[in-house]
């Protein structure tokens, strides 16, 4: 529907670029013939094998659009039933546009798919389609665009955009500049894609256990099934875990896109670093219901909610650490995730 009503929008309202815009008609006759002095096409049989949206759109428009409007067209004329089936094959085989196509030749990206070649067992194609090759293989180690503009979107206080908003975080320039600027390195979005992953495989785990006919799921297992089987419970609590990592770093942050891991993980070494903290959190994941009551429609809902969870992981946190570092696991595993952090 978007896409017809921008070929209504442009053939109504900005004609004399109709031709520049579209794709053009293929069409394919039985017969044709050029007049040369009357300028007449005449066509026997006619019938469009690619064109048939910018036909269709074109003719449901109210009033007949502007004489500027033109569209380019090529009329075939062929008998042979291979070449046939070739030409409508092939004139339908385009590849489907996405958004982070439109950012890939930007120098933010060009920059970072460069320093993805310093990260192991990672791919970043950064908006840029892979070649014939690549798609025939299928990269294992990719991480593709879309998951990693979520990340960033989910890690940065946002998750009601990463999950209404997934491609608009590559059309809207106003959204992708606040997740795609200069401070955002390839370090960074291993930091925030490793999280959205490790919150990803607490959910597997936890479906994979309360699988298995022996297993007896504790009541806090029980509780975060539940939350898991909402829609956006991933994205809502990788971003409440990010809100709360002041307490759980035990540090303030001045700039949240300075964060990193000290080492050069690669995103399996990086989603296994986040796997405690993970655990942890997911204990507490009670406060988050109200924001996925309405599967994250609703921005205040979803702050208020993550801002009551950062609040308890805080209080967590502040009554655990009197009874002493030592002597408390949690504190523990926040202190030694801490140490791989970079600020």
């Amino acid at each position: 529907n978007n896409i017809n009503n921008g070929i209504k929008e442009t053939a109504s309202n900005d004609p004399e670029h109709f031709w520049t815009y579209n794709n053009g008609l293929t069409i394919l006759t039985h017969d044709f013939k050029y007049d040369e002095e009357s300028k007449v096409l005449k066509i026997t049989g006619i019938s469009i094998v690619n064109g048939a949206q910018t036909t269709g759109a074109i003719g449901s428009l109210e009033q007949e659009p502007n004489n500027d409007a033109k569209v380019s067209a090529r009329f075939i004329k062929c008998s042979n039933n291979t070449t046939l089936k070739k030409i409508i094959q092939y004139n339908n085989s385009q590849n489907k546009i996405e958004a982070p196509d439109f950012r890939s030749g930007e120098p933010i990206q060009k920059r970072l798919r460069q320093e993805f070649d310093q990260i192991p067992d990672a791919t970043y194609l950064g908006g840029r389609r892979g070649g014939y090759e690549d798609r025939i293989k299928r990269i294992s180690d990719l991480l593709p665009s879309d998951t990693v503009g979520q990340a960033l979107a989910t890690f940065h206080g946002d998750p009601v955009v990463a999950y209404n908003q997934k491609s608009n975080i590559w059309i809207s320039d106003s959204l992708y500049s606040k997740y795609f600027s200069e401070q955002t390195t390839a370090k960074h979005i291993i930091f925030c894609y490793s999280l959205l992953k490790a919150v990803e495989n607490r959910k597997q785990n936890l479906k994979q256990e309360a699988s298995k006919s022996n297993k007896k799921l504790t009541d806090n297992d029980k509780k975060l099934l539940i939350f898991f089987q909402k829609r956006g419970s991933i994205l809502l609590l990788s971003s409440a875990i990010a809100a709360s990592l002041e307490s759980i770093l035990a540090e303030s942050i001045d700039q949240k896109f300075s964060l990193e891991f000290k080492e050069n993980y690669s995103p399996q070494q990086a989603i296994s670093a986040w796997k405690d903290v993970v655990d942890v959190c997911s204990l507490y994941v009670k406060k988050l219901n109200p924001a996925l009551e309405s599967v994250l429609k609703s921005a205040d809902i979803t702050a208020d909610a993550i801002s009551k969870f950062a609040t308890d992981i805080e209080a967590i946190i502040t009554l655990l650490s009197e009874t002493g570092p030592e002597t408390n696991s949690i504190n523990s595993k926040f202190t030694q995730f801490s140490e791989k952090v970079k600020i």
